[in-house]
Order: C-alpha cells, then structure tokens, then sequence
C-alpha cells in the first residue's frame, strides 16, 4: 500500500507544537512550509527552522501565497495539515490535494466563521469555547469537521491561561485524529448552515475600553483583550496606557464613568452600571508600570 504524501504548513509556537505532534505519531511528512515572520514578537521562525534540522525535514520559506503554491504544484501532496497560517490556501492546493487540506478554527463551527472567533466568542460571554478541525474548501471556514475540542472558561481567566488550556487539550490528540485521517479512518460531518454565524476583522481601535460599559462587561474586555496580543488600552489625558490586569470592585460606586479614586491603596475605575473594577496593572506606551493616578482625575 503506498503512503499518503503529507506536508504541512505552519507558523508560530502552536504551530511549532502541532509539527512536532504529528511527528511523534510517526507521520512521514514530506516538507514542511514556514514564513519568515521574525518581526512579529510571537515569531517561531528560527525554532521552527532549527526542529526541521534535527529532524530532518525539508524546511521551505514562503513569502506568498504563490510562493506555497508552486512548492505544492513542483511536489503535489496528498494531505495537507495548516496550523496557524495566515495566508491564503489557493483553490490549485484545494483541488489538488486528493486526501484534503485539514485546519483548526478555533471556535466550535459553524459559529464564528472568519475572522478572530476565540476573541469575539470571549467577547460574547461565551461560557463554553473551542476549536475544529476541519477540511478547507472554498468557503469561508465552511468544511467539514473531523473533530472538535470544547473548553469551559473560567470567567477569570485571561486570553493567555484560555488559549493555553484550549491548546494543551488540542496537541492531547490531534496526532491521532492526523493518522486516521491520511488512513481514511476518519469520519467528516457537515456543517449545519442553520446554525452558522460569521465574525469580522478587529482593528485597534476595537481594544479601546468603554467604561460606560456594566464593570462585569468591561472586565471581560480586559481579560480577553490580552497578552499575547496588544492589551486593553485607555487614554487619561492625552496618554496612551495599557491596562493589563483589572479584577471586581464587590461595592456599589457612585461616579461618572471613568473616574478615578482611591480605596485602600487600590485604584478604582468607575463603571456605566454603577459598580467599579480594580485596575492592578497599567503601563504607557514605552512599557513603564503607571502605579497612581491623582484623585478626581479619570479615565477616557
């Protein structure tokens, strides 16, 4: 019986950590395709370079959708796995991949197609999050699924403990979810449309938090809005500061929106629903920790 051909595309430290996962499960992979992402801080450029050395993989660098494309056109694949790639698959690499190009979404499809789905799904309130491993076809994260993984969220938890979570139970069996799909053991679900939602891009400004906001609201956007990626952010007077840690005033607060004061040493951020949040870290933009802010001042 001959083998699949398998290659994988890949970024960043998950992405890394998927690679090495399949590797484990004894997956002959074929090549392997990276971009050159090392001005980006969460770049795993050379540690991915460097594990497909002592491995040795046959590591290929793309600066373009066309780039990954003629790699697969000049050594055509018969699976394709994808974990954290940010470009776009070209319909060639679709079509031509007989046995499927397989990625994770992290949302529970059909919800949240598109564009950042773990944030807006946080965002939402969601109490029950996840990810899917699907088949990519033409849509927009419209294939369908060949397995999926859900996370409870501990509402105080921040994006960084959740992805962590969420992750850590992903890499516990995508080796084996890849080996039964490239031995065509896998079953595939479609999705039901019926229940799709679609999410769109975020920009920067989207990260700004609105104390007229109810506290509970607003501290999910600072958990949520978090390292890894840029924090929160205010503005008290013309500064712009980062607000990295935040937990609940338990006290009724009387007070315009944004206002600061002081209890017990700890600052408090009043709120639109007339309760407060305790703001326990904050930095300006040269990365300098901001500790006090003087009483009748607020934020904006």
């Amino acid at each position: 019986m001959i083998k699949p051909k398998v290659s994988v595309l890949i970024s960043k430290v998950f992405g890394l950590s998927c690679l090495e996962v399949l590797s484990q499960a004894g997956i002959n992979i074929r090549y392997v395709v990276t971009i050159d992402d090392r001005l980006d801080t969460r770049s795993a450029y050379n540690e991915i370079q460097a594990h497909c050395r002592r491995q040795s993989l046959n590591l290929k660098v793309s600066g373009s959708p066309s780039d990954t494309e003629g790699y697969f056109n000049e050594d055509p694949c018969d699976i394709v796995f994808v974990f954290c790639w940010y470009q776009i698959i070209k319909s060639s690499i679709i079509a031509g991949a007989q046995g499927g190009v397989f990625g994770i979404h992290h949302s529970l499809l059909p919800s949240y197609r598109g564009q950042a789905p773990l944030i807006w799904s946080l965002l939402a309130g969601d109490k029950v999050i996840g990810s899917t491993l699907f088949r990519i076809d033409g849509g927009i994260d419209t294939g369908p699924i060949a397995h999926q993984w859900s996370l409870e969220v501990n509402q105080k938890w921040y994006l960084r403990d959740i992805i962590a979570a969420l992750e850590g139970q992903i890499l516990l069996d995508l080796g084996k979810c890849a080996v039964e799909l490239i031995e065509g053991r896998k079953s595939l679900k479609p999705q039901p449309t019926d229940q799709a939602s679609y999410s769109s891009t975020r920009i920067p400004e989207d990260s700004r938090i609105s104390w007229q906001d109810p506290a509970h609201q607003v501290l999910r956007h600072i958990r949520t809005l978090n390292s890894p990626y840029p924090e929160s952010f205010t503005f008290f007077g013309e500064d712009r500061l980062s607000v990295g840690r935040a937990e609940a005033f338990p006290y009724r607060v009387h007070g315009v929106p944004g206002s600061i004061f002081k209890v017990d040493g700890r600052s408090v951020v009043c709120c639109g629903d007339g309760y407060g949040v305790v703001i326990s870290e904050v930095k300006n933009t040269k990365g300098d920790h901001v500790k006090s802010f003087p009483i009748g001042t607020r934020f904006k």
